[in-house]
């Protein structure tokens, strides 16, 4: 799968980790403002820029190819297969984050090796371009083990904004997803 034309440099974002900030971890608001200090703006940088493709088609084949540190581990040919299955439905129809998620999840989920987290950044990345924002917190890999932490999301593939601390409400639902996940080893700390 090809674009047509030069292919566009995406924003250099660091790998998941706790960011040396010099904020207090030792509170749900130190972790919140060191989140907002130290990964919002690039969280929303790249978002940009898979919001400015030219076109779906874009879109998906930025969103499925490999470079990204979150596929660091699945095979380029894998994600290049995702990307030919996604652009083979109509995902342009979808009219909510979670309608395009699940239209991921069932399409280039089902190839073995695209986890829950590859399906859940892929529709974020394509989700950008089409103007769709997760309503519900999605937990996988590390954001479930955040959410647990917290004694919610047992069981569960989503936990609505209502359910976590308040300290949580000052973040954007895709922000909390990322918080909960670079963060989960300072919450454990927390609730030690």
């Amino acid at each position: 799968m090809r674009t047509s034309g030069p292919v566009r440099c995406r924003p250099r974002r660091p790998r998941c980790r706790t960011p040396r900030t010099g904020r207090d971890l030792s509170t749900l608001r130190g972790i919140v403002d060191a989140y907002i200090d130290g990964h919002r703006s690039d969280a929303a940088a790249e978002l940009r820029f898979y919001g400015q493709s030219r076109s779906l088609r874009e879109a998906i084949f930025l969103a499925t190819e490999k470079g990204h540190p979150h596929q660091n581990l699945i095979k380029a040919p894998l994600l290049a297969r995702a990307g030919t299955r996604l652009l083979s439905i109509r995902l342009g129809k979808c009219r909510s984050f979670e309608e395009l998620h699940e239209a991921v999840r069932t399409t280039a989920g089902r190839i073995k090796g695209i986890g829950e987290l590859a399906v859940y950044d892929v529709s974020q990345r394509i989700g950008a371009f089409l103007g769709v924002e997760p309503r519900l917190v999605f937990l996988h890999r590390g954001t479930r083990d955040g959410a647990r932490v917290l004694g919610l999301g047992r069981g569960r593939a989503t936990l609505e904004v209502s359910e976590l601390p308040k300290e949580f409400r000052r973040l954007r639902v895709r922000e909390i997803e990322d918080c909960l996940c670079i963060f989960k080893d300072d919450l454990a700390k927390l609730f030690e």
